[in-house]
């Protein structure tokens, strides 16, 4: 993280020295009668471990300095040259750890060493399947909090994904059927791209069944009506909720990428949900693929799960 520029402070007071300013305005410490040049403002610390010392280097830096023991993925207390302090607290992750140190969020994917693809750094631990023979037994995507984790699989080898910034794509998992995921500040979406007219009318748009991927929960019907939907861990907390009734066409916007959320003016309808044991099974309504009315693609988008995490909510939108 970078705190601005640099700046001389002529305001530093401690006992056991003075300074004076001479004629171009830069101080210098009189030490018994020696005069010597005070600390680079370089060499003051940008951040502190408490508020009393980033005060100090506040005013001797002659800008503000953060207080690392306030810092937080949201959170950051600065303190400011003229003794007071700045908090700011934002509505998302902005920084996370590695290490003893903060990092800037950043979402784009990169391959791990076990083959994996993940965020570079991420609130989350977001695991994406690279695809590829032996990739049935994958969760195509997957979110880990803790001892918690939920995604939902394809069932059957991936093709090898495709990388796009923050985005994967697994092209024809069905024909004329993309499976797209993407990493988001809070998790992860997850949906099936229907491109044509002729690949909604397959039946094997009829009936689609996900595995899902628990560890330490399970997925369950939820209170609701619909697709609501309900995950819970062993001691039966829920740690999840959602719906997985939703797909839309692309009759709205101009030009917008309808896989992240339908635009305005998109055509939506309902799915029915069936929850087995280690299954969500969503089934498409078949005349709104068949409507010639309806724009394609179509984007059906079978599980939007929801988690409190601490610092917001994360949303895990899963197909």
């Amino acid at each position: 993280m970078r705190f601005g520029g640099l700046f001389v402070s002529s305001r530093v007071r401690a006992r056991g020295f003075g300074l004076r300013v001479f004629g171009a305005g830069v101080a210098v410490a009189v030490f018994g009668g020696v005069l010597t040049a005070p600390p680079a403002v370089a060499e003051v610390p940008g951040s502190a471990p408490d508020e009393a010392t980033a005060s100090r280097y506040a005013e001797a830096r002659g800008e503000p300095v953060l207080v690392e023991s306030a810092t937080t993925e949201t959170d950051e207390l600065t303190a400011n040259p003229d003794g007071s302090f700045t908090f700011r607290q934002h509505a998302q992750p902005v920084r996370v750890r590695r290490g003893d140190d903060w990092v800037p969020v950043d979402l784009s994917l990169e391959r791990r060493p076990d083959g994996s693809f993940g965020p570079k750094a991420a609130p989350l631990d977001v695991v994406f399947s690279p695809g590829g023979p032996g990739s049935a037994d994958d969760a195509v995507a997957r979110v880990v909090r803790g001892e918690n984790e939920v995604g939902l699989g394809w069932g059957r080898d991936l093709p090898p994904a495709v990388v796009d910034g923050t985005s994967l794509t697994y092209p024809e998992v069905l024909p004329g059927v993309d499976l797209k995921v993407d990493v988001t500040i809070n998790g992860f979406t997850e949906v099936l791209v229907v491109k044509t007219a002729q690949a909604g009318a397959s039946a094997e748009l009829e009936r689609i069944a996900f595995r899902t991927h628990a560890e330490n929960v399970r997925v369950y019907d939820g209170p609701g009506p619909g697709g609501d939907l309900m995950v819970r861990n062993e001691s039966g907390t829920p740690v999840f909720s959602g719906d997985a009734s939703s797909m839309w066409d692309s009759s709205g916007g101009d030009g917008e990428n309808h896989t992240e959320g339908p635009a305005d003016g998109d055509r939506r309808a309902q799915m029915g949900v069936e929850v087995g044991a280690d299954t969500v099974t969503v089934l498409p309504d078949q005349e709104f693929l068949a409507d010639p009315d309806t724009t394609y693609p179509v984007v059906i988008d079978p599980g939007d799960l929801t988690l409190d995490v601490g610092h917001g909510v994360m949303r895990l939108r899963s197909a």
